[in-house]
């Protein structure tokens, strides 16, 4: 017979009368605290009160964890007065089964009064007899077994309808985790000496090879040795044999051995916090559950049964494979853009200023059109020391010219004075020559910096003012293209180094082989083409992919036609069987391995 709070509390006061306020908390699986009852606050909210306690928390999964009573000291403001009054929180946990299942929380005023209780057997009986005993008939019941039932035939009714028959084993196990039985479920049945994982939760697909599903079927295996006609939990500890991460494994019976049929287990798994009592929910529900899971795992057991005739079928679908003959296509992805274009590249590393990148709005350039100035400090740098060292020489220069002179008028006899000067003047003209024709070098590269249009057309490079402005740039580094829109157009095509050779044989048989060429954003437009260039070397990708990269002159181009259009080229390159064309990849790999 369940007990309401009211008895409960009587019973409490009974047992406890030095707690005239207490908390009773119930572990959830979330590893939360749950309050199921509360004593001697009044007209107050006890949950606006313990929310605002500073590691509360704490205290509750400590006494959890370590299966012990704990104290905590607190404050608390009267109601009618503002003076703060000393509290002590006593956190017992109530254990079953070695288990912590809640909490028993005390708040007095006086601590010594509760020093009676926490000595005398009283306190034992609080954790392992009366408390969890307390919690257990508090749990929620189910107020209408007949509608929750009716509500759970529903949505197993939507299942079959509305899920694949191949996924539904899977659906009906997705259904436990979403209503928080368990976070994640599966199920297993025995053929013969084998276990067969036939479903789990959380995935489209079951990889047996995954460590952790081997370790969970080699854990599964031991459980047929035994039937279960009530079900069972396992703890973490009797799951370490196994390396299994679970907290707990609640294993059900589905399907008991049989004659007729194999034996099944459902296992639900907890990762968070250890499940220490199945739901009472799911108890009154399993007969349900076990009724249509059983169903469905015959219903695919059925299934897999009557495909005998797949051997039949793959002989015909295999020979089919081999001598259908259908076209095969290379495909190619690139982009279009004017046959007749320039590139522009960094003369010198500098930086490029946002005042000086001078690109129209329309991007419409013409021929000789200043486009860009490059700013590098080491030249300007260079040219302002070389001006510097030129006027110096300058300025020796002319002072030895005023020297020379008066050294003519000397008659002392030292004519070696003259010879001297000539020499001295003759040097720092040679050294100015050097100077000034590296201080015309240095003007030349500075002006060399501005880049002008190299035809007229249109600038082709995407975002030229994002990617350029106030950006240092290197020496030879590639910074704009322009083109010609009104001239020819040709698609830049990144051919696949694993299509090559049956480019190169269908071009070899048939050079003016025309390439089918369709938009990737607007399928309507499209275009043909002929091969201009097909590059003798095969590039890297970053993504990894090794590619030739070929040109297609492109035929009747449109009037408004876009530079950097992505397109697809495709070529047909004959008739192969239907086998080769499918499983090309594979089979090309192999026929590297065999020397075919």
């Amino acid at each position: 017979m369940q007990k309401s709070k009211s008895n409960i509390a009587e019973e409490i006061s009974q047992l406890v009368p030095e707690a005239t306020s207490w908390l009773l908390w119930q572990i959830d699986s979330e590893n939360g605290f749950h309050l199921v009852a509360s004593h001697g606050f009044g007209d107050q909210d006890a949950t606006s009160i313990y929310q605002k306690w500073a590691g509360h928390h704490e205290l509750l999964q400590r006494a959890a964890e370590q299966k012990t009573v704990l104290k905590a000291q607190g404050q608390a403001s009267q109601i009618k007065s503002s003076e703060a009054v000393s509290l002590e929180l006593i956190a017992v946990p109530l254990i079953e089964n070695d288990v912590a299942l809640g909490i028993f929380e005390m708040i007095v005023t006086n601590q010594i009064s509760m020093e009676p209780f926490l000595q005398s057997d009283r306190i034992h009986q609080v954790t392992h007899e009366y408390g969890p005993g307390w919690l257990k008939n508090l749990l929620p019941a189910t107020p209408d077994n007949n509608f929750q039932s009716l509500e759970l035939l529903q949505q197993f009714w939507r299942i079959q309808q509305e899920t694949p028959p191949a996924e539904c084993l899977q659906a009906l196990l997705e259904l436990l985790v979403v209503h928080g039985y368990t976070n994640r479920c599966s199920l297993f049945q025995k053929v013969g000496q084998k276990t067969q994982l036939l479903a789990i939760s959380g995935g489209s697909e079951i990889d047996s090879r995954s460590p952790a599903l081997r370790n969970l079927t080699q854990f599964a295996s031991t459980l047929f040795d035994n039937d279960f006609p009530e079900p069972r939990t396992f703890q973490a500890q009797d799951l370490k044999d196994y390396s299994l991460s679970a907290k707990s494994i609640h294993v059900f019976e589905v399907d008991p051995a049989g004659q007729f049929h194999h034996p099944s287990r459902l296992l639900l798994e907890s990762f968070q916090t250890p499940r220490m009592t199945i739901n009472p929910e799911l108890i009154e529900e399993f007969p349900v559950w076990r009724l249509v899971l059983s169903a469905q795992k015959k219903q695919t057991s059925t299934k897999r049964s009557r495909s005998w005739w797949l051997w039949p079928a793959g002989l015909v679908i295999a020979a089919v494979l081999v001598l259908l003959p259908i076209p095969m296509t290379i495909s190619a992805e690139g982009y279009l853009v004017p046959e007749d274009r320039r590139n522009l590249y960094a003369p010198e590393t500098g930086t490029i200023h946002a005042n000086d990148l001078h690109l129209p709005e329309n991007r419409i350039v013409d021929k000789d059109q200043l486009l860009l100035t490059i700013t590098s400090l080491d030249l300007e740098t260079r040219l302002s020391a070389l001006d510097g060292e030129v006027a110096t020489l300058n300025e020796q220069i002319r002072s030895l010219r005023n020297t020379r002179p008066e050294a003519e008028r000397r008659n002392d006899g030292r004519d070696t004075v003259d010879v001297n000067i000539g020499i001295r003047l003759a040097e720092l003209k040679a050294e100015l020559q050097g100077l000034q024709a590296e201080q015309s070098l240095v003007k030349h590269r500075i002006e060399s910096l501005k880049l002008n249009s190299p035809l007229a057309g249109q600038i082709l490079t995407w975002d030229a003012e994002h990617q350029l402005a106030g950006r240092p740039v290197q020496s030879g580094q590639h910074l704009l293209t322009v083109g010609d829109p009104h001239s020819s157009w040709e698609a830049i095509v990144e051919v696949r180094d694993v299509d090559l050779q049956f480019v190169k044989q269908t071009l070899e048989a048939a050079p003016q082989q025309e390439w089918k060429l369709v938009s990737l954003a607007e399928a309507k437009s499209r275009w043909s083409g002929v091969l201009k260039i097909l590059s003798p070397t095969v590039e890297q990708h970053p993504t990894g992919q090794a590619f030739a990269v070929a040109a297609i002159d492109l035929q009747a181009p449109e009037a408004d036609q876009l530079p950097g259009t992505r397109i697809r080229a495709t070529l047909d390159c004959g008739k192969y069987p239907l086998g080769y064309v499918i499983f090309r990849a594979p089979i090309e790999t192999l026929r590297s391995y065999l020397w075919w």
